[in-house]
Formats: structure tokens, C-alpha cells, sequence
């Protein structure tokens, strides 16, 4: 299937009792993510990392049978803070128009993206966390 924005969930969790409903597919602009350049979209890209899909938080109860495919469509995207990724995270965008993660000028610290599922963003052993990027 293609990966196109403001298309169909795809993806199921098969080992949840509800997977039909469970969003494996998250595309960040259905999470409020601007992708102009404009504005800090930390909070909406972390909420599509979070998503547990019952209006609750993935963080620290990451396990490998909620996975989340997270979209990123083309485009320029500000972040004021770290993304937190959590266990069984996969970002992506479209390698045809590459979504561009920018820091903001009063962005704090050198990471911008970090594997962390633990206590005070501890990177644990078990965070199974992935970025794909293409170029």
C-alpha cells in the first residue's frame, strides 16, 4: 500500500484484543503537526509517537505489541524540544519528498531525537526503537 498522506489507517497489532481499532499507522499532520516550518511541533509529533489508542500514552508501557509506524509527509517540521521514541516506534517519510526536522533557535541540548522508554529518559536496553532516513 502506498504511503501517501490523509490515507487509510493500515497495520494491524494482531496480539491486542481490539487490533482493529489500535492505530499502528500514524500520519503527524492527523496529530496537528504543521509541516511549513512554522512553530514548535514537538508536542503534536510526540502525541503521534505516544498514541496508545484509548486517549492515553504509550510512554512506559511500550511493549512490542503495540507498534507505531510513524509518518512523516515532506516538509519542514520546527521542534523546540527532543522527540521521545518509544518501544516499537518506526518514523518514516517519503523518500521521494523527505521531511526535514529542524531545530528551533532556542532548541536546548544536541539531541533531537532519542530512543528513551525508561525512568528520566534513560535509554533502556529494551527500547527497540528505529529511525528510517532517506535521502
Amino acid at each position: 500500500m502506498p504511503h501517501a498522506a490523509n490515507t487509510s489507517p493500515r497495520g494491524y497489532a494482531p496480539f491486542l484484543a481490539n487490533y482493529y481499532d489500535y492505530p499502528t499507522w500514524r500520519n503527524v499532520l492527523d496529530y496537528g503537526a504543521r509541516n511549513d516550518g512554522s512553530g514548535d511541533q514537538t508536542a503534536a509529533i510526540q502525541r503521534a509517537l505516544d498514541d496508545d489508542g484509548q486517549n492515553g500514552s504509550r510512554e512506559r508501557r511500550g511493549v512490542t505489541s503495540r507498534p507505531a509506524h510513524v509518518f512523516l509527509p515532506g516538509g519542514t517540521y520546527t521542534l523546540g524540544s527532543k522527540l521521545k521514541l518509544r518501544i516499537g516506534t518506526i518514523i518514516t517519510g517519503d523518500p521521494q519528498n523527505p521531511p526535514i526536522l529542524r531545530a528551533s533557535s532556542s532548541f536546548q541540548g544536541d539531541t533531537m531525537i532519542q530512543g528513551s522508554d525508561g525512568k528520566d529518559d534513560v535509554f533502556t536496553t529494551r527500547c527497540n526503537c528505529s529511525l528510517i532516513i532517506f535521502r
